[in-house]
């Protein structure tokens, strides 16, 4: 009741504190309790943010702190925040699946996936092989891609838009934004109704593709032909590759110097793939930083990235990097 009250009073931080704290200290208080009462607050900031963005970051980090109370259903659940022009901020997410059994479907082979897909472009949004996405579906023409999705074969390639024209591909003469060269396939493997209108829906990275040209269609969606990358499929195979290392340390680093904690049970019991993925998908970082590491050739390049982009974020805001991460 109190935390309603907050909301309702505008206090949104201490209504999402209280709710957070009652979560943490209340077993008893599950996800399906708490997700009717944390969707108003992430409606708020949404809608009465100045700078939804940083609204949404700071929230994200407030969760953070107690990721390790929440059940892992909760962190599939949570809502992105979706705007009239289609961006994204990405809060949460969930520990990915076994090797593409993703869902009650299991990529193996190019014949498993498909060669032209609808896409969903969202700046800031990161989806990657193995790791869940949760987003907040309200514009007519996306709800229409999700209906026909869920009609066939429950897969969207998420994609951001171009950075800039040097990186812009498919662009066309009806006003719909250039779109980055490389995108993520994901399946849905969660789906709800709210009511009014909207769709919360998880997906779940089953491997990246690169477009190839727009499709012309009578869709108020976009679908492109697309190059799946098919040596995703059996990205395990690099985890031996990767320094878990150096990786943990650029991560505690930046836990320690935001003031933040993770559940390092759960951390070290990840394997190699899911927690480079995972930590990549969570990141605070912006568009370009996202998309490099997306595109990143391998697992291996992908970590390394993941450690170059913290250790420079760390110098900027507190100097000496080298000084945070010992």
């Amino acid at each position: 009741k109190l935390a309603k009250i907050l909301n309702v009073e505008g206090k949104r931080d201490e209504a999402a504190e209280h709710l957070l704290h009652i979560m943490r200290t209340d077993r008893s208080f599950d996800d399906d309790g708490a997700r009717p009462h944390l969707l108003p607050v992430f409606e708020g900031w949404r809608q009465g943010s100045g700078n939804g963005v940083r609204a949404a970051q700071a929230f994200g980090n407030a969760l953070l702190v107690t990721f390790k109370t929440l059940p892992l259903r909760f962190w599939a659940r949570a809502p992105h925040f979706t705007g009239r022009t289609g961006s994204t901020v990405s809060l949460l997410l969930g520990v990915g699946q076994v090797l593409m059994q993703v869902g009650n479907a299991r990529y193996l082979k190019p014949g498993d996936l498909p060669d032209s897909i609808a896409v969903f472009p969202l700046t800031g949004a990161l989806l990657l092989p193995t790791g869940q996405l949760p987003l907040n579906i309200f514009e007519p023409r996306y709800l229409a891609m999700f209906d026909a999705a869920l009609a066939g074969n429950r897969l969207i390639g998420m994609v951001q838009p171009a950075l800039g024209d040097n990186d812009a591909t498919a662009g066309d003469k009806t006003g719909d934004p250039h779109l980055a060269p490389v995108g993520c396939i994901g399946r849905i493997t969660s789906f709800a109704e709210t009511g009014d209108g909207r769709y919360i829906v998880s997906l779940t990275g089953v491997c990246r593709f690169r477009l190839l040209g727009e499709k012309m269609t009578h869709e108020p969606f976009r679908s492109f032909r697309i190059a799946p990358f098919i040596s995703d499929l059996s990205a395990r195979d690099e985890e031996d590759a990767v320094d878990r290392g150096a990786l943990l340390s650029a991560f505690r680093a930046y836990l320690d110097a935001n003031k933040l904690e993770a559940d390092w049970e759960s951390v070290e019991r990840a394997s190699n793939l899911t927690l480079v993925n995972s930590l990549a998908m969570m990141s605070p970082f912006g568009p370009a930083e996202k998309q490099a590491l997306l595109e990143a050739p391998d697992l291996k390049t992908r970590a390394e990235t993941l450690i170059a982009i913290t250790e420079i974020v760390l110098a900027r805001v507190f100097g000496d990097s080298d000084t945070v991460l010992q």
